[in-house]
């Protein structure tokens, strides 16, 4: 869903700018100028749509490395030193 959806929006978007021909004067001005219009709407909504899901992944990647610091630093706590360097002598 995260890579099929902004690209069916855009391949949308692309069928509406070849339907309108490509011409753009004024939105209401003919239908062409619309479809093109509406057509370039759907690229920058599939660019919004990427990159919010491209900042969700960021998060969800950010909660898994703050969950292997909170666990390295309970196991500090309890033993004296960090995980893979074994006691101090």
């Amino acid at each position: 869903m995260r890579v099929v959806l902004p690209i069916v929006v855009v391949l949308i978007g692309i069928v509406l700018v070849i339907m309108g021909h490509g011409r753009y004067t004024s939105v209401f001005a003919n239908r062409d100028s619309l479809y093109s219009a509406v057509g370039v709407g759907c690229w920058l909504i599939a660019a919004c749509l990427w990159m919010l899901n491209w900042m969700m992944q960021m998060n969800v990647d950010d909660a898994g490395d703050r969950k292997k610091e909170d666990d390295a630093r309970a196991y500090f706590v309890s033993h004296g030193y960090w995980p893979g360097e074994g006691p101090a002598e």
